[in-house]
């Protein structure tokens, strides 16, 4: 049944195709396994919904509504205007540290000053860079601190940096608020 299946679709996308890429979402299949993920989610956790992956707003309100969250996982700044656009209540989590251009565009606009975002901070540098640019807004923001697991994608390497960034989160406890602990091992 699954190899007629996918044949169908097939068939389909050739005689109907523009022969660009195209998304082929089944509603029906992906509405019975979102009903199967919340209807099998322990009701203390909370999911983070992966905007890299879901893109799509009309995906995203969907699931959002389905598992009954507006918790989302955001990797670029057009998703993150779109997110916070469009979702109210909406808790972002940064899945990447975002260059300081783009987080300054972004706080260009004072709509955005008391969103609910955590930044993700990798190293001395950055975090210097969100100070300064929190002070000059005026803001507090929230940080993460991602940690180096082995996979050598970012983040603190050693327990000296980690310090020396709680170091300076609470010297400015009235610009950053800490989150929590990030460590990147599979995206």
């Amino acid at each position: 049944m699954q190899s007629n299946y996918f044949q169908q679709l097939t068939q389909q996308l050739q005689q109907q195709g523009t022969g660009t890429p195209q998304l082929i979402l089944d509603l029906v299949h992906y509405q019975h396994n979102l009903d199967y993920v919340q209807s099998h989610l322990p009701e203390q956790l909370k999911p983070r919904l992966v905007v890299k992956s879901l893109a799509n707003l009309q995906l995203l309100k969907l699931v959002s509504e389905t598992l009954n969250t507006q918790r989302f996982m955001v990797f670029h700044l057009p998703h993150l205007t779109e997110v916070i656009n469009e979702f109210e209540q909406a808790d972002i989590l940064l899945g990447k540290p975002m260059p300081i251009h783009a987080v300054e565009r972004l706080y260009q606009n004072p709509l955005y000053h008391n969103m609910q975002i955590q930044w993700l901070i990798d190293d001395m540098g950055r975090l210097q860079q969100y100070l300064q640019l929190a002070q000059w807004f005026n803001i507090c923001l929230q940080v993460n601190i991602e940690i180096d697991v082995g996979l050598h994608r970012g983040g603190v390497q050693n327990l000296q940096q980690f310090l020396a960034l709680l170091k300076l989160i609470q010297q400015h406890s009235a610009t950053f608020s800490p989150s929590q602990i990030e460590r990147i091992d599979g995206l």
